[in-house]
């Protein structure tokens, strides 16, 4: 901006069809001349230009690692790119040719789900809208099987999933096509060296092949971020505009997101249906299905109750792996799932906000690690292991109420032979009761797996944020 407050408009490219703009390109043209640098006063904008309308979009980037994409009607509009500089800035830039997408109007994204349990690859498809915004139109998910920290031979893993992406993009677009690999909660579990490790061999691999990637499109999600993507997913999938909360229990953690009216009590801002919606998220790393039961394996084990263990089947006998050295030892079920409950509550971290206090949940201002979350409202999908155990394996419906889950465990845990296993439906229950108290007239719990024949998670939602920054 000048001294008068006006700020300089270059135009630095202007033509039909589909445009990708890479502001590293952009930021090296600026830099290349006297003062010119893509900061806080300086950045690239870009239009839709029509004679008579003028500009109809404009979007800005700042971080030289930003792109667009902007698909327009060729021979009626043109896209421009145009750099706002600083003072002292010449007048004049030189031309920089960019490669328009293969196709106008459409782009693909590949993103793998690394998760504790398994390996996912997720593709869209998504359709560039007037009004520069991403709009999925297909969507494959794919599971490989092993996940990054189990798995025997990580190079056929890692060969297997870029076969899996590359027979659902095709060919003319594979190499504008952007892949990405998000590692969520159980690599936050095993350490940053192996972690390190494993995420460098990902990045190896995804150098080699053939798909648009950079280093940093490998990385370990933050909790936060997979519970706002998935729930991004959700509302995308479903068209409600945000109305829709999720609770995403995975092996190693859980998620609850919802959107809420005070930003002030909001986690993040996310577009959704084209408005900026505030939401509160939160994950609880330790409290997945599957760390949460070797929790309470060990407490078993400490107080020397592992031969009378209330949250297996009544008769039955198990071998479980406890402790960092993972020693093998026999539990024995005596079904009792009222027991079983209560014991989870237990070995649950309550604890009152502001003072980290210990608790017991139905005080006031008790909550799950201490975590004050304002009180959630409205209908939530509960997805992942929530369904698999209380739908897939206890038989129930998709809008089963706390109680009948109460009344399925006492079968469950009384029977030797149950297809659902006692101690994972107890566990269902206090998380959603006691944990994120969702249990409420004003709550409407759905138990839901795919939407429309899409897998629910949290893939749709991070691509449609990663492709549009």
């Amino acid at each position: 901006m000048d001294q008068n407050g006006t700020r300089h408009v270059y135009a630095v490219r202007s033509f039909e069809g589909s445009l990708r703009v890479h502001a590293t390109k952009m930021s090296s043209l600026l830099a290349s001349e006297p003062e010119g640098r893509l900061d806080e006063s300086t950045f690239i904008s870009v239009g839709c230009w029509n004679p008579e309308l003028g500009f109809q979009w404009m979007k800005r980037i700042n971080n030289p690692e930003d792109f667009v994409s902007v698909a327009v009607e060729e021979e009626v509009w043109s896209v421009q790119a145009l750099a706002f500089v600083s003072p002292g800035v010449p007048r004049s830039l030189r031309m920089e040719t960019f490669q328009g997408d293969a196709r106008p109007g459409v782009i693909y994204g590949v993103i793998v789900d690394a998760g504790s349990t398994g390996t996912r690859v997720n593709v869209g498809r998504f359709d560039i809208q007037r009004d520069g915004q991403l709009k999925l139109k297909k969507f494959k998910f794919v599971e490989i099987g092993e996940g990054l920290t189990t798995a025997t031979d990580l190079d056929s893993l890692l060969n297997e999933l870029l076969c899996v992406a590359k027979e659902e993009v095709p060919d003319e677009f594979i190499e504008s096509t952007q892949i990405y690999v998000g590692a969520t909660a159980g690599l936050r579990l095993v350490g940053e060296e192996r972690s390190n490790v494993l995420l460098d061999r990902c990045r190896a691999a995804l150098r080699k092949s053939g798909f648009t990637f950079e280093d940093h499109f490998v990385f370990i999600m933050e909790g936060v971020d997979e519970g706002v993507f998935a729930w991004a997913t959700v509302n995308e999938l479903l068209l409600a505009n945000g109305n829709v909360g999720t609770v995403d229990l995975g092996g190693a953690s859980v998620q609850v997101t919802f959107a809420v009216n005070d930003r002030k009590t909001a986690t993040r801002v996310i577009r959704a249906g084209g408005n900026r919606i505030p939401v509160a998220s939160h994950s609880h790393l330790g409290y997945g299905l599957k760390e949460f039961r070797n929790k309470l394996y060990h407490k078993l084990y400490q107080s020397g109750d592992l031969s009378s263990n209330p949250c297996l089947e009544r008769g039955n006998a198990q071998i479980v792996e406890i402790g960092a050295n993972l020693e093998s030892h026999e539990t024995v079920g005596n079904g009792d799932f009222e027991a079983c409950v209560e014991l989870m509550v237990s070995a649950f971290d309550f604890r009152l906000s502001g003072s980290g206090d210990v608790c017991k949940p139905e005080e006031n201002r008790c909550f799950l690690q201490g975590v004050d979350k304002p009180p959630p409202t409205g209908k939530f999908i509960a997805f992942a292991y929530f369904y698999d155990t209380v739908v897939g394996k206890a038989g129930l419906t998709s809008t089963a109420s706390l109680s009948e889950i109460y009344e399925r465990g006492i079968l469950a845990c009384s029977a030797m032979h149950d297809p659902c296993p006692c101690g994972d439906l107890a566990y269902v229950y206090v998380l959603l009761k006691y944990g994120l108290k969702l249990e409420s007239e004003e709550i409407e719990l759905h138990f839901q797996q795919h939407i429309d024949g899409k897998m629910i998670g949290w893939a749709v939602g991070a691509l449609l944020d990663y492709l549009q920054r």
